[in-house]
C-alpha cells in the first residue's frame, strides 16, 4: 500500500471515529432530586408497549411509549389524564429505551401537551429504587420536592 492510499484510509478512519462520538448524547451528573425538582411531570408508571411515530416538526422518528399511571408525585391539572410519553427513538439524541410490563419512575417535560422523556431525566426502574429514594419522592412535605430551592452539587466526594 502506498504512503497516500494509507494516509487517506486513517484520515477516513479518524473522520468516521469522531463522527460516531459527536452523535452521542452526553448527560452531566445529577442528582434525582435536581432530576425530579427540573421535571414538569414526575410519575411512577408501567409500560404497556411503544411504536415508532414520524414527528411532524422533524426528520427524525420519535417512539410513542404507552403507559399506565401508578401514581403521580408531580403534575399540572390538565395533564391528569396522562396515557403516553414521547422520546427520540435514537439513544444518540437522548432516547430513553423501557422494557415493557416494568415499572418506572418517568420524569419529563411537557412540550405542545405531550410528555417528553429523555435520557438525561428520570427514567429509573421502580425496583431500583431504595427505600430512601421511594420516601423521599412519595412524601411532598418532607421529600425532594420540599428541597427543590435547594441545588445538589456533585464533587469528587459524592453529592452535597
Amino acid at each position: 500500500m502506498n504512503p497516500f492510499t494509507h494516509t487517506l484510509l486513517c484520515c477516513a478512519l479518524l473522520f468516521l471515529t469522531l463522527k460516531e462520538l459527536t452523535e452521542a448524547c452526553s448527560c452531566a451528573s445529577s442528582h434525582p432530586q435536581q432530576q425530579f425538582c427540573s421535571a414538569d411531570v414526575v410519575m411512577r408508571a408501567r409500560v404497556m408497549g411503544e411504536k415508532t411515530v414520524s414527528s411532524p416538526d422533524s426528520i427524525d422518528s420519535i417512539k410513542q411509549i404507552e403507559i399506565k399511571v401508578m401514581k403521580f408525585f408531580k403534575v399540572y391539572d390538565k395533564m391528569k389524564d396522562i396515557q403516553y410519553v414521547y422520546t427520540p427513538s435514537e439513544s444518540s439524541v437522548c432516547g430513553v429505551t423501557l422494557v415493557n410490563k416494568k415499572e418506572y419512575l418517568l420524569g419529563g417535560a411537557i412540550y405542545d401537551g405531550k410528555v417528553r422523556i429523555y435520557l438525561c431525566g428520570l427514567n429509573i426502574l421502580w425496583e431500583e429504587l431504595t427505600d430512601f429514594q421511594k420516601d423521599s419522592i412519595s412524601q411532598p412535605h418532607i421529600g425532594y420536592q420540599s428541597g427543590c430551592e435547594c441545588k445538589v452539587s456533585v464533587s469528587p466526594l459524592g453529592y452535597h
